[in-house]
């Protein structure tokens, strides 16, 4: 395109007139039209042209689609710069305000609340509402259009200051009705309920709002919640939930669908910070995802990657892989002869690179000591030795820094972040926005934020925070439990008998970030979510707890001291707070191994925490003496393939192990202690009786105590009455 502001505009203008009229998703008839061709474009040709307008677009400075492939990834470049037409733009305004007086509004220095508020958004654009204007909101992935009506909310378009009619439009749309409702709600948490992988669970995430209602729909069955003070997190009763629908404020979203069935081929795909983004199997098309971090729950281990894998549960099997994909990169996921590509799009990106602490709640701090930032800009954008820059900024402060990306190493560049702020920015816990954008033009072309404290040195045992200034806006009267040495500018706990400590920052506008984290050791929870109120019990060491394989309960251990959990086989790390449900534990235990213990990783000692067993339904029992032998009678609803007797005389402290097999020969130890055991199916009633039989021939005299442990579809459990 020899003049590219010329010959974008034009076909531009045709694909945004002509989109979506013949009830169809296409673009290339408006574009053969205003190219005046006689034919259809060829394949070759379609490519030739989007590569050209694509390259028009980086020219002028124009925001451009980072897709390179899958579906529709050409059309997208096109539908993408024709953006909302100027007579939807009322329309389109109305349903932002509503959907904001249901869900609040996002702030402008927080893009992932951004991106969150604006999916969300495009759900309710529904026909009638325009094909082009609602799939311009789909593809703004740097929220232009969300970050317009923000300001707008704020301050009213100036004719003589506005940068386009579509601007004043907006702001004429937006101050023409009452906004208090939606101002109102400024600052507060957004009301939308997120599918999130936590801690090794799949479930619901529901905002924080006092009475409101809640229905989330798994499978076939249905749950109502009450919204409480905070955020909870509401895990899923099915390891393998076919879908989710979720019904509040903001009416029915369309059903998410999870897992559609449980074959061993299929996959989720989280964000690194457990936010659901796919579901997907072998053997299907590419999926294309932003470049990133992402966390993978899969039904198998790929080719190669056994090492890299988590095992997360026995039965039914479910993996996961952390991924990092680079701009451009494409990852194939292998096992046997079945592949999956994962194509990250071709965008710049910013990853912070720092030490950061984790609350209670799941909030995050990073350090600002050491704290670096790595900037990753495609080769392409460096057309014409045009240059990038990255703006940093909070809100209390109104000096921006700014730092300025090689031109020589666009892929590598590192930013030393502590450095910049170190002596420019006062001390205190804020949200920090890094965004990146091209000399000349304010708009950026990817922004990142993070809660960082300034002026933090280091952490030390999770519980004493050393800074080099005292935060300036700690609110001392609202923290609990906290004691600061100004001497030694330190913070930490006050009352080691109390679980917790908590700090409270003030982020201006009455928002306040609240930290909370347990003082030195080990304490557990146990929540359970099978009501629409969540319950919390603490838990003390060496308590029993029973396990049963449709349980909704939830372990939450948190611990000072970095290690793991171990059980059997299982292996869990434990870095400062840990969730296990507990059904997921079923397939760990056995006759020796019921104890979850915590391994410390400087001590190397073992720590028992619980006592878990597994139980079962006992139908009948009986107890009788047949000649010679002690007779052992009990029904359950499923048949024991083995069973293990501990028989402990009280006199003198002896005891004796006997491993038997059902239906096979008597099993007898050295002593004389001789069993045998049985089982006959009762069709009619659907239960199988078992005869545990005792032979006394040779049994050693003294006051004995049988404790059996029976194994029902490979699992152990306890809980046959002693005898």
């Amino acid at each position: 395109m020899h003049c590219p502001a010329i010959s974008l505009t034009y076909l531009t203008i045709h694909v945004c007139e002509g989109f979506g009229s013949h009830g169809t998703f296409e673009v290339y008839p408006f574009i053969q039209d205003a190219l005046k061709l006689p034919e259809s474009l060829t394949t070759s040709q379609k490519n030739k042209l989007w590569k050209a307008y694509r390259a028009s677009c980086l020219k002028l400075g124009l925001s451009i689609s980072t897709r390179l492939s899958g579906a529709h990834f050409m059309v997208d470049e096109y539908l993408r710069q024709s953006g909302v037409p100027i007579p939807y733009v009322g329309d389109l305004t109305d349903k932002m305000l509503r959907y904001g007086k249901v869900t609040g509004i996002p702030d402008d220095d927080d893009p992932a609340a951004i991106k969150r508020w604006q999916e969300g958004l495009s759900l309710r654009l529904l026909p009638p509402f325009s094909k082009v204007a609602r799939q311009a909101i789909v593809l703004d992935d740097n929220g232009y259009y969300i970050r317009l009506f923000l300001k707008l909310l704020e301050k009213p378009a100036e004719p003589a200051s506005a940068l386009s009619d579509f601007e004043l439009r907006m702001s004429d749309a937006i101050h023409r009705q009452e906004i208090t409702a939606v101002l109102r709600r400024k600052g507060k948490s957004l009301r939308i309920v997120q599918v999130l992988w936590r801690d090794n669970q799949l479930g619901v995430e529901l905002p924080p709002g006092e009475g409101v209602e809640w229905s989330i729909t798994v499978g076939d069955i249905t749950t109502n919640y009450i919204g409480q003070m905070e955020s909870r997190f509401i895990p899923f009763d099915k390891p393998l939930p076919p879908f989710v629908e979720i019904k509040g404020e903001d009416r029915s979203r369309p059903p998410i669908s999870l897992w559609e069935d449980e074959r061993n081929n299929r996959l989720l795909i989280f964000t690194a910070s457990g936010t659901f983004v796919n579901s997907s199997k072998l053997s299907e098309a590419p999926i294309t995802l932003e470049p990133g971090d992402y966390h993978l729950v899969l039904r198998f281990i790929p080719d190669g990657l056994r090492e890299t894998v988590e095992e997360v549960r026995i039965q039914p099997s479910l993996y996961l892989l952390p991924l990092r994909l680079e701009p451009g990169e494409k990852f194939v996921l292998k096992h046997g002869p079945a592949t999956l590509e994962l194509h990250a799009d071709l965008k710049p990106i910013l990853l912070w690179e720092g030490t950061s602490i984790k609350g209670l709640r799941g909030n995050e701090i990073y350090c600002s000591n050491n704290l670096k930032l790595r900037a990753i800009i495609p080769e392409e954008y460096f057309v014409d030795g045009i240059k990038y820059y990255i703006r940093f900024s909070q809100a209390a402060e109104t000096d921006e820094l700014i730092a300025q990306i090689s031109n020589d190493q666009p892929d590598a560049a590192i930013i030393n972040v502590y450095k910049l702020i170190r002596n420019r920015w006062r001390p205190g816990v804020t949200r920090i926005l890094a965004e990146i954008y091209r000399e000349g033009i304010q708009r950026p072309v990817f922004r990142s934020a993070i809660m960082l404290w300034i002026g933090l040195e280091t952490v030390r045992s999770r519980t004493h925070f050393y800074c080099s200034a005292h935060p300036s806006n700690l609110i001392e009267e609202e923290c609990d439990n906290l004691f600061i040495n100004r001497e030694e500018s330190y913070i930490s706990y006050r009352n080691k008998d109390n679980r917790f400590f908590r700090m409270v920052f003030n982020l201006g506008d009455a928002k306040r970030f609240i930290f909370t984290l347990p003082v030195p050791g080990i304490f557990m929870q146990l929540k359970d979510y099978s009501a629409s109120t969540e319950i919390e019990r603490p838990l003390t060491k060496g308590s029993t707890l029973s396990v049963a394989r449709n349980s909704r309960n939830v372990l939450e251990i948190s611990s000072t001291s970095s290690g793991f959990l171990k059980l059997g086989n299982f292996r869990a790390r434990v870095d400062f707070s840990k969730r296990l449900p507990l059904s997921g534990l079923i397939e760990y235990l056995g006759p020796e191994t019921h104890t979850l213990q915590f391994i410390d990783d400087e001590r190397g000692c073992e720590e028992d925490l619980l006592n878990l067993v597994s139980p079962h339904e006992i139908l009948a029992y009986s107890v009788e003496p047949k000649s010679n032998f002690y007779r052992i009678r009990f029904s359950l609803a499923q048949q024991v393939t083995e069973l293990t007797m501990r028989a402990i005389d009280l006199l003198s402290g002896t005891c004796e192990m006997l491993l038997l097999e059902c239906n096979s020969t008597f099993e007898s130890t050295e002593s004389g202690v001789r069993g045998w055991l049985t089982c006959e199916s009762n069709n009619q009633q659907g239960f199988f009786n078992h005869d545990l039989l005792l032979s006394l021939n040779a049994w050693p005299n003294g006051t004995w105590v049988i404790d059996p442990e029976a194994k029902i579809n490979g699992r152990w459990n306890s809980d046959l009455p002693r005898s």
